[in-house]
């Protein structure tokens, strides 16, 4: 994964990756400060209720 470091990020355990570790946004790469992705855990499952398409497109796609 790479990330570029804004914001929060949480994935599952033994996720491995790149941050850009970038300070702020729009500042282009010359801010980055990279190295090894250190993710947090999550702290509850994965809120899944938004995923998907609307009823009437689920409908047509055989769901």
């Amino acid at each position: 994964m790479l990330w570029d470091g804004l914001g929060s990020l949480a994935a599952v355990d033994g996720t491995v990756g790149w941050s850009l570790n970038l300070t702020q946004a729009g500042k282009g790469l010359d801010g980055a400060q990279p190295g090894p992705l250190n993710v947090a855990a999550p702290a509850a499952d994965f809120d899944r209720s938004g995923i998907g398409a609307p009823d009437a497109l689920e409908e047509r796609l055989g769901g």
